[in-house]
């Protein structure tokens, strides 16, 4: 009886110890103004290394001031910042996070009834990872005011959500600066999880103080010919218009706007088949490509998606190309440096 005891004391110790592995304490914060960067004091504990999350959103509040929050609308969400790692801690311990308020923050006073601004904290499983660690979301009411003077503000104008590989496209963003500001025009590729891998292609122009008006400025980026399909890239990567404002030269990250963008392989012309009377079979294909043509072929070149000479030679006379140990796939197959198919590798 007494062993059975001690076990059962020892689940319940273990409820206790678990329930508790992870706390999260924010204090007030006070009327903020939009423009500006709001330090938030924090204090929490966790048994494994984590982050802070925190959002600026638009809430429902009810007569008596009771807030709740409404995620079926993503106009609710303002701006969210991740903190930096936190490591474990088994005791109460100290952090902040500064926080930019965009300066286009229209202030609580504008906002219509039965609204509010609201803070949403949680701790999560790392930087740019949005996975809970154990029950710490909470949320606080917000009070914001009007900016003052020119703040920094960034916002995407009709961003592009597909396009394909070697296309132009045109993104437009709005911007106010109160001084020298680098903005970056990018399409980026992001892991599963949300978090930034590397630029496809970027470029930073340099602009200069504005008024309170924003300032609509276009850039032209070309999409790499070789660019990877959003639909081969691995490990559930994604692509995203990804713009910034930083202080000159990449000095500071001050605020972004993103959205995301699907890139795809140039659609096979049914007419480039007819003029180059060349066609590929079977397609897709598993071990040998057969080639029918009336054209005297003298050589060819099979690309993967990456730009990458896979297969090559300087004789065709076979009409048949041994593809078995490519991997699935599309490919692109040029013959004698000018006529140019495509082909699937299953």
């Amino acid at each position: 009886m007494k062993k059975k005891l001690l076990f059962i004391g020892a689940i319940i110790l273990c409820f206790i110890t678990n329930s508790q592995a992870q706390t999260l304490t924010v204090d007030a914060l006070g009327s903020q103004q939009a423009g500006t960067t709001a330090t938030m004091n924090f204090q929490y504990t966790s048994t494994t290394n984590c982050a802070l999350y925190a959002e600026l959103r638009i809430a429902n509040i009810s007569g008596t001031g009771v807030i709740t929050q409404d995620y079926s609308s993503g106009s609710n969400f303002i701006v969210g910042k991740f903190s930096v790692l936190l490591p474990a801690q088994s005791t109460a311990t100290a952090s902040t996070l500064a926080f930019s308020i965009p300066g286009s923050v229209a202030p609580s006073s504008s906002l219509a009834s039965g609204k509010t601004y609201s803070w949403v904290y949680k701790l999560t499983q790392g930087v740019s990872n949005y996975t809970d660690v154990g029950s710490t979301f909470k949320f606080t009411g917000a009070t914001i005011t009007a900016a003052a003077g020119v703040a920094d503000n960034l916002t995407l104008v009709n961003p592009p959500t597909t396009t394909t590989q070697g296309s132009t496209v045109s993104i437009t963003v709005n911007y106010t600066c109160p001084s020298a500001r680098l903005i970056k025009f990018g399409i980026s590729i992001y892991s599963s999880t949300g978090t930034f891998v590397s630029d496809l292609v970027a470029v930073g122009v340099d602009v200069s103080a504005t008024s309170s008006t924003a300032v609509s400025l276009p850039q032209n980026l070309v999409i790499p010919s070789n660019a990877t399909p959003s639909s081969l890239l691995p490990n559930g990567q994604y692509y995203k218009v990804d713009t910034a404002l930083f202080t000159p030269a990449y000095g500071s990250y001050l605020l972004g706007s993103s959205s995301n963008i699907t890139i795809t392989t140039v659609p096979l012309s049914t007419t480039s088949f007819n003029e180059n009377k060349v066609k590929l079979y079977p397609n897709p294909v598993s071990d040998f490509l057969n080639i029918t043509t009336s054209l005297s072929l003298n050589s060819y070149e099979v690309y993967d998606v990456l730009g990458k000479v896979v297969l090559k030679a300087s004789d065709t006379k076979s009409n048949q190309i041994d593809v078995s140990k490519l991997n699935k796939g599309i490919y692109l197959i040029k013959f004698d440096d000018k006529i140019v198919e495509k082909f699937i590798k299953k």
